[in-house]
This record gives structure tokens, sequence and C-alpha cells, in this order.
């Protein structure tokens, strides 16, 4: 008698159980081990595009650019010379970097411009170019996001092609001489260095990674990334707040570096050889680092010629509909989002949120 009592508590228990969970077909929403669905904040932000190069003058806008022409960084072990023939953009839009197994002559430079290492042969030929004065820092409450469309070499190639970011106060030296320590530009793991490697590719294991040093590298819990790049276009996006970079590709959270850095930074293009990179493999030279177009947005909360207002949060899985309201006399410019989306009129859907998510528009 007693087990039969036992069995029927059991039985009205999980009956009870099910009933407030919202099981056997309720309508309501399961809970699964006692936790509710994860959602996600989506924030829109209005934006100023601060710099924008779409590459489709035919010819590099030295206005916007310095381009590098010296020896690779030595203490680093390169073995490349960047040279201006190496640097091209094309009718089509294109801005190429092409690396070549081609016997080259340079050297480098102290910053009062005389001649440091007296230049010498080296086996490979590359480009290298940098923001010629601008550089960049988050606004107050805001986020700085740089955006690159770029296709990558292959990892068979082990060339160290690069998309990243240096401390502005190297930005003078850089083009000089690629050694940290020389001038205003501080040596690497010394206070003031700052660097972000937003997509830089060396080496086998994933190819390409992603990288902060402040003021040295190796700080982990999530400023060291690697992750798999293919030879197609992709979209490059990294998210700079007060306390945390984010990097993305083509929607996709790679990784989120939870730092504070403060200090203006500028964005240089480039393929190195040697090094960490190794030895290319020339039978796949030459080859060549495309860019499609490079912008950058910096962003706060706040009616600026306008307003955009998300639904959040939202469940993992879900989409997110923003309504993007300029003001009278403006219109809607350039929208961009960490978490993919398309426009249709004024309304931006976003793609599947997973992560938080930041929506940003500029007004024209």
């Amino acid at each position: 008698m007693k087990r039969l009592l036992r069995s029927l508590v059991a039985v009205l228990l999980s009956a009870a159980i099910l009933a407030y969970c919202g099981g056997g077909g309720g309508g309501g929403t399961t809970v699964q081990n006692g936790t509710a669905p994860t959602s996600y904040t989506v924030h829109g932000q209005v934006a100023t595009l601060a710099f924008e190069d779409e590459f489709n003058n035919g010819s590099l806008d030295t206005t916007k650019w310095t381009v590098i022409s010296r020896h690779g960084e030595y203490s680093q072990n390169e073995t490349e010379c960047n040279v201006p023939g190496a640097v091209s953009v094309d009718a089509n839009g294109y801005l190429t970097i092409t690396t070549s197994a081609q016997s080259t002559t340079c050297g480098d430079f102290h910053p009062d411009g005389s001649v440091w290492r007296t230049p010498s042969s080296w086996p490979y030929r590359t480009g290298d170019i940098q923001w010629k004065s601008y550089n960049v820092v988050y606004p107050p409450g805001g986020t700085v996001t740089v955006e690159v469309r770029a296709q990558f070499p292959s990892v068979n190639t082990r060339t160290w092609p690069a998309i990243w970011m240096l401390g502005s106060n190297c930005q003078a030296t850089n083009p000089l001489t690629g050694e940290s320590g020389v001038g205003n530009c501080p040596l690497l793991g010394s206070s003031g260095y700052t660097e972000i490697d937003m997509v830089e590719c060396y080496g086998s294991s994933g190819w390409c990674q992603f990288h902060v040093a402040n003021p040295s590298f190796g700080i982990g819990g999530g400023c060291d990334a690697t992750w798999t790049v293919d030879t197609n276009w992709h979209v490059f996006k990294t998210v700079w707040a007060s306390s945390s970079i984010q990097q993305y590709m083509d929607g996709n959270l790679i990784t989120t570096c939870n730092q504070s850095m403060s200090s203006h930074m500028f964005l240089m293009v480039q393929t190195q050889t040697g090094g960490v990179g190794g030895t290319p493999n020339n039978s796949y030279l030459p080859t060549n680092l495309n860019v499609d177009y490079i912008r950058v947005n910096t962003g706060q909360s706040g009616p600026i010629n306008g307003s955009i207002s998300c639904t959040s949060p939202v469940n993992s899985g879900n989409t997110s509909t923003c309504t993007i309201s300029p003001n009278s006399g403006y219109g809607i410019g350039y929208v961009s989002s960490t978490c993919g989306g398309s426009l249709s009129g004024n309304v931006f859907t976003t793609g599947a949120v997973t992560s938080n998510c930041t929506v940003s528009t500029t007004f024209y």
C-alpha cells in the first residue's frame, strides 16, 4: 500500500511539474534544466562615417595613405622589401598588395631620415600602406567600428598578410622603420604601447589570428584568438569601446577582448614575409592581398540628424527590427550591424542574434 501511495504521489508530482513548465501541449515556454532561453541586447546607435575609402579612383589616394618604402621589421627577422610598385588600385575598385619572390634592395631609416641599416638585397618584394595623418579612438560612451572587406592569400603561400592598428605615437616613425622603441614610438611591452591585430595570418594552425598588445601580447581572455580564413571575400569588423574590443567576420563574433585602451590608433594594410610566417612557398607566388573598401564609423546613442530604435532584448537565434528615423531634410546613409541583416525602407532587420549586437546608421 505504501509503495502504491509513493507511486501515486510521484505521478501527481510529475504532472504538476510538467504543467508548471508548459509541457503537455499547453502552449507555454518549455524550461529545460531550470533555465530560461538566453537573450541578448540589440543596441542601435547613430554613427558618424569618420573615414571611408572605396578605392574607386583608379589609383591610391595619397591624401589618405602613406605608401611604405623600406625593409620590414628587422627585430622580427622579416625578409621583405616594401616597395610602392607592389601597391596598386585597379579599375574595378580594388586595392591590391602583391607579394613576389623577387630580389630587391632596401634598408630603413632613423627618425631624422638618415640611413639606419644600409640597404642590402632581400629575397621578397611586397607592399605596405598606413593612414597618412588620420587616427581614431572611440567617442565618450560610444564605439569606433573599423570595417574592411578583404580577400586574403591562401595559407599555402606561407606569407604574412595583416590588417592591423598601432598606437598613433608610432605613426610618424613607421614609414621610416618598422622597429618600436624609436623616437616617440614606445618599445613593445613598455608603457604607452598599444596594438590591435584585427586580422593577421601566418603559420598553418588556423591561419589567421586576432591579438591585442596593451602593452604586451599574451593577455589571454579573448585577446588572443585563431580562426580559419579561406581565399574568398570576407567582411572583417572590429568594434572598439572603452572596455572591450570585439572582432567579427561576416557578422559572426570571433572573440571579445576585455581591455581598456584609450589611445588613438592608425591602420595599416600589408603583407610581410619571414619571421613567424616562415619561408614563403615560392610556387604559390606571386600572391595578392585584396581590399574592396575600408570604413570607419564612430557612434554613440543620441539623435544626430535622426534616431534608431531596435527591439531588445531578443532570444538567442531570433532577429531584431530597428526603425531608423531621419530628421526632416536628412536621409538614411550607411547602415552597419555586428549581427548582419538587411535594410528595407527605414526598417533594418538583423540576422540571427547569438550575442549582443550593435546596429549603426549614418544620416546625410
